[in-house]
């Protein structure tokens, strides 16, 4: 997206799903019997807030965004939600949370007054995809906690 500041990485999450759709409908039309299996599986760190509708209020957030290392005069967003929580609850997640992560995001979204009003959800644009093509609400795998920052977050 343009307009950003220079540490900002956001992309269109219906852009995404457009290109998604089109992609899986080449390869059903590929597929001599029409059936095609699907998995939601990405590397892509990041997130997106939706309504209780599982509409977007947000654009997603990209695993290449640093607006948490941005500087303070209490140091980076990063640094300051690792001085707050104890090292032993991160080992919960598998991994310490990096710029990029949702949970670093968050952070920062909510020390910066950035969360949507109607955001009812924080998800993976996996899991909102999964959600859109099964009409229910994004849900994200338990394995995913080591990239979230998080094992449970409450906005």
């Amino acid at each position: 997206m343009s307009g950003l500041p220079p540490s900002w990485f956001e992309q269109d999450p219906e852009r995404i799903r457009r290109r998604v759709v089109e992609v899986l409908s080449d390869l059903a039309r590929q597929v001599d019997d029409g059936c095609l299996h699907r998995t939601d599986r990405d590397k892509m760190h990041g997130m997106l807030c939706v309504d209780a509708g599982n509409r977007p209020v947000s654009r997603l957030v990209t695993w290449q965004d640093g607006r948490c290392l941005d500087a303070s005069s209490q140091g980076s967003a990063l640094e300051q939600m690792l001085r707050r929580v104890p090292e032993s609850l991160w080992d919960i997640c598998g991994c310490r949370p990096a710029s990029g992560f949702m949970g670093s995001t968050l952070f920062w979204m909510r020390q910066n007054g950035a969360i949507p009003a109607d955001a009812r959800r924080v998800c993976f644009i996996h899991d909102w995809i999964g959600g859109v093509f099964t009409g229910q609400l994004p849900v994200t795998d338990p394995s995913d906690a080591g990239v979230r920052g998080s094992s449970t977050w409450r906005i």
